[in-house]
């Protein structure tokens, strides 16, 4: 009977008589280094995160991946998970460019190198700038009759709302640009934070002239912190409105005997669809104290109450035609006492 030690003896030489006759198995696996078909690999991973901190991550941004030294092959495609991470497998070594790109962000494109190594993971973390967003924006002509100057005030009013996603505060500048008449000029911020305006009188504009803008193509731009800038699509201003309501009674500073008083005004027929407009201010050591503005109001009144009790004081009052641009035209004041 033979003992352990014999059996394994035997059992080896066996094992080497029979390898010695197959002779050397084939080595196809590419995974293999000692294959003829091995190819070395390395692995890229990263994460994509907003600018700034505390960087939330971006899901669904689409990762490009180029070979730096053959850009022309291709590359290949990742997209960022809810995490904002991605992965790429079996990359052969070499250096690569990495690009970026996803809705409302700047792009990331060219400027990040990576080099891949055989066996080795490397790990890369991208930063997308937000770009600013427009959610609203108007340009309007305000056509104003006064009593003095006896000149007629005409001005172009601008304003905005701006957001974005890395924080409002990343907005820098809004302003007004007619590329055509070589033109721009900033809007002023507002509060709350996000909004801008901004009041051109007509002496301000090219040519002097708010009729002279009529037909050109006007944008808004924003730039945040890092530069990035962005621009509306292009609009018109629509019109300007040249004829004038007219704000019959009351009138003259008369005393009016009730605190809420009819006011009436010249109707007026226009070539396009408008609705009117009152304003409705108090007069008191010097100042004019908003009270009421009533708008949207039908094109066929010439008149309507107070809807509320006036106190005893000097007001005045304007009757505006708008249009459903918003341009408009109001007329002289005109004033009354409440007893």
């Amino acid at each position: 009977m033979l003992s352990v030690r014999s059996y394994w003896m035997l059992t080896l030489t066996g094992l080497l008589l029979w390898s010695g006759c197959l002779g050397d198995l084939p080595r196809d696996n590419p995974l293999d280094p000692q294959s003829d078909r091995y190819k070395p690999q390395g692995r890229l991973e990263g994460v994509v995160t907003r600018q700034y901190p505390p960087y939330p991550p971006l899901a669904e941004v689409t990762v490009h991946l180029l070979p730096a030294s053959n850009a022309s092959e291709g590359g290949r495609l990742a997209y960022t998970d809810p995490n904002g991470r991605f992965v790429f497998d079996e990359l052969p070594p070499g250096d690569y460019h990495l690009l970026a790109q996803t809705a409302g962000y700047r792009a990331l494109q060219d400027t990040l190198t990576v080099t891949v190594t055989a066996g080795q993971t490397q790990t890369v973390i991208v930063r997308m700038n937000a770009l600013p967003r427009f959610t609203d924006y108007a340009a309007v002509t305000i056509h104003i009759s006064r009593w003095w100057p006896a000149t007629d005030l005409y001005r172009l009013e601008v304003e905005a709302t701006v957001t974005d996603p890395d924080d409002v505060r990343d907005v820098v500048r809004v302003w007004l640009e007619i590329p055509a008449l070589n033109f721009a000029d900033t809007l002023e911020a507002l509060q709350p934070t996000g909004r801008f305006f901004k009041t051109l009188l007509q002496q301000e504009l090219p040519g002097g002239s708010l009729h002279n803008l009529l037909g050109y193509e006007l944008y808004l731009g924003a730039f945040d912190r890092t530069g990035d800038t962005v621009y509306t699509p292009a609009f018109q201003l629509v019109r300007v409105i040249d004829d004038v309501p007219v704000a019959l009674d009351p009138r003259g500073l008369a005393a009016v005997d009730t605190t809420q008083p009819v006011l009436r005004w010249e109707p007026i027929t226009l070539p396009f669809s408008f609705s009117y407009r009152i304003d409705l201010v108090r007069r008191e050591a010097d100042l004019d104290i908003p009270v009421l503005t009533l708008s949207g109001l039908s094109a066929l009144l010439d008149s309507i109450r107070v809807p509320q009790p006036l106190a005893s004081g000097v007001y005045y009052w304007t009757i505006s035609v708008v249009d459903t641009f918003g341009n408009r035209s109001r007329s002289k004041e005109a004033g009354f006492q409440v007893p």
